[in-house]
């Protein structure tokens, strides 16, 4: 059970740099409510930007170790990160929207 991994950690660190399905693994462990550390690469594909306080985002092997440490040293910064990402997804990616997005494609298509 997922739930149980991320309860037990302090927040998701995923540096890629190329696309492996780290969507997805993200979108979990936003929407748990653990705070994110993310490559831009990463933080593209979700159309995340540094200003957006969604996650921590890291360009290099220096940003992405002053990501790590200023989310964990700062818990007011550790709040906002996590409050801001389960609202970003609840606004992107809720069954909801995604329900409202297929239904304008499918009236689109007919």
């Amino acid at each position: 059970d997922l739930h149980l991994l991320f309860e037990s950690h302090r927040m998701f660190i995923a540096p890629h740099l190329y696309g492996s399905g780290i969507q997805f693994k993200l979108s979990e462990a936003l929407s748990s409510g653990i705070p994110c550390v993310m490559s831009k690469l990463s933080a593209d594909a979700f159309g995340i930007t540094e200003e957006s306080e969604v996650a921590c985002i890291g360009s290099d092997p220096k940003s992405f170790t002053s990501c790590v440490l200023s989310l964990d040293g700062d818990e007011l910064g550790w709040n906002k990160i996590q409050e801001n990402g389960m609202l970003f997804i609840q606004q992107t990616h809720s069954r909801q929207k995604v329900l409202k997005d297929w239904k304008g494609v499918i009236q689109e298509a007919t």
